[in-house]
């Protein structure tokens, strides 16, 4: 099966301040499905300009569920190479339930397995500066965050036989102003 691609990944992504404040409603990040609609078209751009041209669009209808975003790359002579993606926020009272059991619960109960998908990315939106967004308290920094996405990954992928990978973006970047 190979390794997890998040060990031979960057370790952590860092939005730039110009990108960053398209994911905030003033001192408040937006929420899950706004985010979504912010992140998305950019991710199908940069698939598109990669030649990935077949993506199902932002979700993807698994049994009763819907998976945020949804890659299917078409190989000649072979079975699409899929990939199942999960988004989520952090949002300040969010804790382990919210943001590391999910990556089990839901990326591979819900999508992947009903679909034969073997493999996902988990997505962690971070926007805790202390300045302006205080949260979430349990992680001290999107480093710690990472760590806590990484190993449960590393779990999950060993236990079920999948390949899955985590990303926690930094999107404390400074607003533009005028």
């Amino acid at each position: 099966m190979g390794m997890p691609c998040h060990r031979e990944c960057p370790r952590g992504v860092r939005a730039s301040g110009r990108g960053a404040s398209g994911f905030w409603n003033r001192d408040e990040p937006k929420i899950e499905p706004e985010c979504q609609n912010v992140l998305w078209p950019f991710v199908r751009l940069t698939l598109e300009k990669a030649g990935i041209p077949a993506v199902e669009g932002e979700e993807k209808v698994v049994g009763p569920d819907r998976c945020d975003f949804w890659v299917e790359f078409p190989r000649a002579g072979a079975r699409s190479f899929r990939v199942g993606v999960e988004l989520k926020t952090a949002r300040a009272s969010y804790g382990p339930p919210d943001l590391i059991d999910p990556i089990e619960d839901q990326l591979l109960g819900k999508y992947l397995r009903p679909s034969g998908c073997r493999h996902g990315i988990f997505v962690v939106l971070w926007f805790r500066d202390d300045v302006r967004y205080k949260g979430p308290s349990h992680w001290e920094s999107r480093d710690s965050l990472t760590k806590d996405l990484r190993r449960k990954c590393d779990d999950v992928s060993e236990t079920h036989r999948v390949s899955l990978s985590s990303y926690a973006i930094d999107l404390t970047g400074r607003f533009r102003k005028r």
